[in-house]
């Protein structure tokens, strides 16, 4: 058989443009009990960069998200979202999600 070989590619365009800075992470650090995820991060983050957050199970990684949304306090350190940011977060349960849409019309809902 003939398989069309070619990627998908989709584009969004945002009604709102953001400032040059998304976010800063500044001094960082969390620890639940007596086990410390991360100490100290120090982040920026420009608009147009894409950034991939990788590490093993346990090191802190949706922490760091759940912090960044506002749904954890840290222990140190703060967050500075840029001007006209929404930040978009799908958690890998994907427990908020509307089975009976589409992947593009639940993300079209909340950022139209």
């Amino acid at each position: 058989p003939n398989f069309d070989q070619r990627a998908a590619r989709i584009s969004f365009k945002t009604r709102i443009r953001s400032g040059n800075n998304v976010l800063k992470v500044e001094s960082l650090s969390k620890s639940f009990g007596n086990n410390r995820l991360f100490s100290n991060i120090n982040f920026e983050i420009k608009r147009g960069e894409r950034v991939a957050l990788i590490g093993p199970n346990g090191t802190g990684k949706t922490t760091l998200f759940k912090i960044i949304l506002e749904k954890i306090n840290p222990d140190e350190g703060k967050i500075l979202k840029g001007i006209n940011v929404n930040i978009g977060y799908y958690d890998q349960e994907q427990s908020d999600l509307d089975e009976s849409k589409t992947i593009v019309d639940e993300i079209w809902d909340v950022y139209p």
